[in-house]
């Protein structure tokens, strides 16, 4: 009887999800020496597998956080231009000025990168809040709010570069994970084979442990649609994200 295997073409989260459900599984059910020592290996590959899937989750929500980051200043800008257009002389003056402000970086702000874009927007920021221009900003009915929109945007950004340099000054470079999960395919390989001759040998004691685990890794199999790689070149089961660029430009 062949043994059944774990399907390494699953996408990581399922193939985790399922690694982690078989572990539970087979500790519950008491295991003899030999079972905790093959468990334990699977455990230990399980957990480099998890450890290299979440190293670099900071950085997409960094992007998301840039991303809303954008979103708030991208609202101020098209709210102060449509001031430039109004009836009221002093209005319309007011909202070139503050227009003027927000383009003096020779770069939309949404374009630049994440580094330079928290500090221009502390710069700009401190602009907005001196006397001269804050007499502008008071001109325009509900800008203010927009702009503690964009502090408060700031400020979340900034907490969430934080926690990725964190990350990244004591980071190991993580192994890819279609390796670790043949490493984790391997070991769990070994444990079945064990387990299905043991169900033979004392069912009472191994038998619905092993009938348990063959029925988690039939069922996660039978979620595999077979998926090709994407054309980026990435391997199947390697999860990433990119930031696309913010296609709203500020400014002529």
């Amino acid at each position: 009887m062949a043994t059944m295997k774990l399907n390494q073409g699953l996408d990581s989260k399922t193939f985790l999800s399922g690694l982690n459900e078989i572990c539970h599984c087979v500790r519950e059910s008491q295991p003899d020496d030999y079972t905790l020592s093959l468990l334990n290996g699977l455990e230990e590959a399980n957990q480099r597998l998890f450890d290299s899937m979440h190293v670099g989750e900071p950085r997409p929500n960094v992007q998301q956080e840039s991303r809303l980051f954008n979103d708030a200043i991208v609202a101020a800008y098209r709210f102060i231009d449509s001031f430039c257009y109004m009836p009221d002389v002093d209005v319309k003056a007011s909202a070139h000025a503050l227009k003027k402000l927000f383009n003096s970086f020779g770069k939309s702000i949404v374009r630049m990168d994440v580094g330079s874009k928290m500090s221009v927007a502390e710069v700009l920021l401190d602009r907005l809040a001196r006397p001269e221009m804050a007499a502008h900003v008071a001109k325009l009915p509900m800008l203010q709010e927009r702009i503690s929109g964009i502090r408060d945007a700031l400020d979340t950004l900034c907490d969430k570069q934080l926690e990725v340099d964190r990350v990244a000054s004591g980071m190991v470079k993580p192994e890819p994970l279609v390796v670790l999960k043949r490493e984790a395919a391997e070991r769990l390989d070994v444990l079945v084979a064990y387990l299905q001759v043991m169900a033979t040998k004392a069912p009472e004691a191994y038998g619905k442990c092993h009938a348990v685990v063959t029925q988690v890794i039939r069922r996660l199999n039978a979620t595999y649609t077979g998926g090709a790689p994407k054309a980026s070149g990435k391997k199947a089961g390697d999860d990433d994200e990119t930031e696309e660029p913010l296609k709203v430009p500020i400014g002529a």
